[in-house]
């Protein structure tokens, strides 16, 4: 009886030892957790870059080239890559003048730097109040005029004959001089019967009021006119002797810093319209900024060419200021005419110019001109 009841007491003290050792097995019999995941998310498709093509007629040694290719790489940082510009130097050169000009306005490309004067030569009528800044200004470097055209376009004044673009930036180039193959000229009665070359328009009027002969020589063709006699000067901004190498051929030279050439760049009103917000205020916001450094850049390129000059014995007389003063008052009728032709087509002429004259005095120019 006792034997049975210390089996049955050794059973059951066994299957509670069996229960307690099953109990505390059971989790590591149960199936492990999965391990995390390493896997990185798949990150969102990328922005595709804007790539913009600004179509540049000069070459990439010419001055206002640098400030255009700053605001290219300024524009891609600031954006983090999400906007570029591919700028094409020398292109645009085989295409008939005006052809140019509606380049930016059709599919050939997103922005342009353009020379207005030259537009406007082929394409009278499209750029009437932009004409000012080829009107006689006399005193003023690149970086001054290039400050005077910026704050004219700010004050809404090319706002209709800019209707099609999106202006980017505005500057002109340094002041025009004259270069001599041989005689030097020291008053205004120097200047009767001499050969000049010059740009169309307003350098040859002005040529013809000096009573010169203004030429409008192919650029190609000056050093060997001038080298042969056929040439007696040239008018340019002295950057513009380094250009084609005229240097060689100049024995005399003549500041008048007298005439500009205005200069832009825009792009296709449709293509600024489908840029984010945020690009379009780094735009407006350096704007201001890249037309001082373009004129600048004329004004360094001019320094740097003076001393070339200088180096092989040629240094630049100025007029005295009699003759001077004799000059300006020479020219005064072409800010009259201008601004009886405007006037009559509606435009704001007399309040434009002395606008200008205004702003010339306000960044240390004196007397721009003789109104």
């Amino acid at each position: 009886m006792i034997t049975r009841q210390y089996q049955r007491i050794w059973l059951s003290v066994t299957m509670l030892l069996f229960l307690v050792l099953l109990v505390a097995a059971m989790p590591a019999c149960a199936p492990k957790p999965a391990p995390p995941s390493t896997a990185r998310p798949t990150p969102p498709p990328r922005e595709k870059p804007i790539e913009l093509t600004l179509a540049n007629r000069t070459s990439a040694s010419e001055a206002h080239n640098l400030a255009i290719k700053e605001f290219a790489n300024e524009l891609e940082t600031r954006t983090g890559g999400r906007c570029k510009i591919n700028v094409q130097y020398a292109v645009l050169n085989q295409t008939d003048p005006p052809d140019r000009y509606d380049a930016v306005l059709t599919d050939i490309t997103d922005l342009l730097s353009v020379e207005k004067s030259w537009a406007m030569t082929l394409n009278p009528g499209h750029f009437p109040m932009s004409e000012l800044f080829e009107l006689p200004i006399q005193g003023a470097s690149a970086e001054q005029a290039s400050k005077a055209l910026w704050e004219m376009y700010k004050r809404g004044y090319m706002d209709e004959e800019f209707a099609q673009f999106k202006v980017i930036f505005l500057f002109t180039t340094s002041p025009y001089q004259y270069q001599w193959a041989q005689q030097s000229v020291s008053s205004l009665a120097d200047f009767k019967g001499r050969r000049i070359r010059s740009p169309d328009g307003i350098w040859a009027e002005v040529v013809k009021a000096l009573g010169a002969v203004p030429l409008s020589t192919p650029v190609g063709e000056i050093y060997g006119m001038m080298e042969n006699g056929m040439l007696d000067g040239v008018n340019f901004p002295w950057n513009g002797l380094s250009s084609f190498r005229l240097e060689e051929v100049t024995k005399h030279a003549t500041a008048t810093n007298m005439l500009y050439f205005p200069l832009g760049v825009m792009m296709k009103k449709e293509v600024w319209q489908s840029l984010p917000s945020d690009v379009q205020a780094i735009i407006d916001e350096v704007g201001e900024k890249y037309s001082i450094m373009a004129g600048r850049e004329h004004d360094e390129w001019d320094r740097r060419v003076l001393e070339d000059l200088r180096r092989v014995g040629v240094v630049p007389t100025s007029l005295p200021p009699t003759e001077m003063d004799k000059l300006k008052r020479l020219l005064a009728p072409f800010w009259d005419k201008w601004i009886a032709e405007n006037e009559a087509k509606g435009l704001p002429a007399k309040k434009a110019v002395d606008d200008l004259y205004s702003i010339f005095r306000s960044i240390g120019v004196e007397e721009p001109f003789v109104r």
